[in-house]
């Protein structure tokens, strides 16, 4: 798809937009914004982001992990184990990024689910709980072969992205 093609595609998406209405000036102002947003949504593709995929039945926390990984990573989010495990068979993430207590799929039922699809099973995850657990929860999480880190709310945004860094640079030592 070359430029032309692109302008066009959003020109029409423009000229829907602004109601059909003759005014070139409207037309402009509401392809360009589209247009911002196609290039602001094909950054990561064309900057080489890893993908990563956060799973939390927090809205707040996706958002607010949305906002802070953005810069280092394309991130999407899923709401529950059950939407994170069909978008993880779609997008195919670099990294997991995942809550343990969450509605429909837990978060180690999600875990044993990416391992035994062969699509998802070498998917590195980092479980990021504001659970309190003993230790010996965390370290059946740990056992998982796909667990790459275990983390709790809050942490540092630099730790999280540095466990992250850490769990896509072991996949690729693989």
């Amino acid at each position: 798809m070359d430029f032309a093609e692109v302008e066009y595609c959003f020109g029409h998406v423009a000229v829907c937009e602004a109601n059909l209405t003759p005014n070139p000036h409207r037309v402009r102002a509401v392809f360009k914004r589209k247009f911002l947003v196609f290039i602001v949504f094909f950054r990561g593709l064309m900057e080489g982001k890893h993908k990563v995929l956060v799973v939390d039945d927090n809205p707040t926390f996706l958002q607010l992990a949305e906002m802070s990984l953005s810069d280092t990573f394309e991130v999407v989010t899923a709401c529950d184990g059950e939407d994170g495990m069909q978008k993880a068979k779609t997008i195919k993430p670099s990294a997991i990024l995942m809550d343990v207590m969450m509605p429909n799929v837990s978060g180690l039922e999600m875990l044993r689910m990416l391992l035994s699809d062969e699509d998802t099973k070498n998917i590195p995850v980092i479980v990021f709980t504001a659970s309190h657990f003993d230790p010996s929860t965390e370290m059946v999480f740990k056992l998982e072969s796909n667990v790459k880190g275990f983390l709790r709310k809050p942490c540092p945004i630099d730790t999280l992205k540095q466990q992250i860094s850490n769990a896509i640079q072991s996949r690729q030592a693989h």
